[in-house]
């Protein structure tokens, strides 16, 4: 994706094309991928991230996504976190081609809640409980930078974890 490749190189764009980018983006939300989904979101949160400390941020030049795009993002992320109650002993790594269940990775549940933090939104209140709730369900597959980037990015929102086992993940690195 468009988002990623520019989050990770870092050329520079303009405000202008990051707009253009960002209207595809919500057009296509809700046919993303849960991999794709949280790729995005990183790369939306990196990229606000990388463009606020640039000379185009000192310049006013910053780009930060619109609400649209975010909350259609949002929408698409609730879809796949497997409903309020999810499905337990399903895969979760969707991406690879073989798995059949939606579901973010412990990898996409640290993206996302990672790029809110980054771009200063927080999530909607189903969308962080849904995203806890799977957490919770797939808390063997996060690793030591999965746990530190979920639990800084909560901290940086003020969330509260809903049922999200701190501990629990904590003793696992």
């Amino acid at each position: 994706m468009a988002l990623w490749a520019v989050a990770t190189l870092g050329p520079p764009v303009g405000a202008r094309w990051m707009g253009a980018v960002g209207e595809r983006a919500q057009e296509v939300a809700s046919s993303m991928t849960a991999r794709s989904l949280a790729k995005a979101l990183w790369a939306l949160g990196a990229i606000s991230s990388t463009r606020q400390g640039s000379a185009a941020g000192r310049r006013g030049e910053s780009w930060r996504p619109p609400r649209g795009l975010t909350d259609a993002m949002s929408e698409r992320a609730m879809s796949l976190c497997g409903g309020a109650e999810g499905r337990e002993g399903s895969k979760h790594d969707v991406g690879a081609g073989d798995c059949a269940d939606p579901c973010f990775s412990a990898q996409g549940v640290a993206n996302v809640l990672w790029a809110f933090a980054s771009l200063g939104r927080r999530p909607c209140a189903d969308l962080f409980l849904r995203l806890c709730r799977h957490a919770q369900r797939i808390w063997r597959e996060f690793s030591a930078q999965h746990v530190a980037n979920s639990l800084w990015a909560c901290a940086c929102l003020a969330l509260r974890h809903h049922g999200l086992d701190c501990a629990l993940l904590l003793s696992y690195i």
